[in-house]
């Protein structure tokens, strides 16, 4: 019973995350869906990392660049927080001049670009 408020967060999180990429796309941001998800192995019968971006701790969900910096957004539901990795990840994005956030909205998103609604 334990896993039910966590697949309906995955399930509110891979909504916000689809809503999200909508937007950017409406407003000419060039933005990716960062797959960093575990692959099932049939033959070992068991979940191994993926190889390439996704193999990095705590990597956000979406990449992109916006005004001619990186941009990583890290989705999470409205009750979802980040993990260690992950506000690390996102740190060290700040740090080396990129924009780096956690989005729990579509709103987030906008607040953070500096994008007014109207636009």
């Amino acid at each position: 019973m334990e896993n039910k408020p966590k697949r309906k967060n995955k399930t509110e999180e891979i909504e916000l995350q689809r809503a999200i990429l909508e937007l950017l796309s409406y407003l000419k941001i060039f933005a990716f869906r960062n797959n960093n998800s575990a692959i099932y192995d049939p033959v070992r019968k068991q979940y191994r990392k993926r190889k390439g971006l996704g193999h990095m701790n705590g990597i956000s969900d979406i990449l992109g660049i916006y005004d001619n910096k990186f941009l990583a957004i890290e989705v999470k539901s409205k009750k979802g927080s980040c993990s260690d990795s992950q506000v690390e990840f996102l740190q060290n994005v700040r740090q080396r001049g990129g924009i780096a956030f956690v989005a729990h909205s579509v709103d987030d998103v906008l607040s953070n670009l500096k994008i007014n609604k109207a636009e």
